[in-house]
């Protein structure tokens, strides 16, 4: 994962490789939000696909559109469809978080991008706490569809590492399962607010937190955008109604 950061820095120009060393390309620059925001909004506004998008007129920009502009513009690899909104998606990910407006591109197009890409929570929170107690004991040679689910979950919480063979607690997964229960959840509690998807629900809950997980889904529509399926869209709906529920419980009474 370090490896593909990296890599993408040295893409867009931040940083060099030579002799198996990344190191910033300009040593004076000013390492912050602000001025990596500032970069990659100069570099993103003489893009190509940008002025691709920009010049299109009279009609709503869908991500089909982008597809198009990336598979005229790269005529030297075939991407199968996939890929290539796997590509558009991530490619409006970064305008948005540059700040680049395209006249002619709707926030609900770059909402159900973002979706696609951003964490999704699988499981409920006492499942993925129970999960994590007993995370020692899990064998990957026999796991299940549940236990993939659930390690998804805590990898993308930043409690576990793991690879075909073997499960590794972070120190933050290690402090939780040495922690007393308080502090566990705490620490859980946390961990899932640093999520896209559970902190926006999160913050939702807080406004109304009395709300039942029907009248949840009203507050939260923005972030169920383009989920495949209203079975899906439910369970997610569930999820991170249970998720904001246990933050609330457990963060702010900490």
């Amino acid at each position: 994962a370090a490896l593909n950061l990296l890599r993408e820095l040295r893409n867009i120009g931040l940083v060099t490789y030579k002799e198996g060393v990344y190191s910033l390309k300009d040593l004076d620059i000013d390492v912050s939000e602000d001025s990596f925001k500032d970069y990659a909004c100069d570099k993103l506004n003489k893009h190509s696909f940008t002025i691709e998008l920009q010049k299109i007129e009279k009609k709503a920009i869908e991500l089909k559109d982008l597809q198009r502009i990336i598979k005229s513009k790269i005529r030297t690899t075939k991407y199968s469809d996939k890929t290539l909104e796997t590509y558009s998606q991530v490619f409006l990910s970064w305008l948005d978080f540059s700040g680049i407006e395209i006249p002619n591109l709707s926030s609900r197009t770059v909402r159900r991008a973002k979706n696609a890409l951003s964490y999704t929570p699988q499981m409920m929170p006492n499942e993925v706490e129970e999960y994590l107690l007993n995370i020692r004991t899990i064998e990957l040679t026999t796991k299940t569809k549940r236990d993939e689910k659930l390690l998804y979950d805590l990898k993308s919480m930043g409690l576990v590492r793991y690879g075909k063979d073997d499960i590794e607690l972070t120190d933050l997964g290690h402090q939780a399962i040495n922690s007393v229960e308080r502090e566990r959840k705490r620490i859980l509690a946390e961990c899932a607010r640093g999520t896209e998807k559970i902190r926006f629900a999160y913050q939702a809950f807080c406004k109304k937190p009395d709300s039942n997980s029907r009248e949840f889904k009203a507050y939260i529509e923005e972030v169920l955008e383009g989920l495949n399926s209203q079975v899906y869209r439910n369970k997610t709906n569930r999820n991170l109604f249970l998720w904001a529920s246990y933050i609330y419980d457990n963060h702010l009474n900490a």
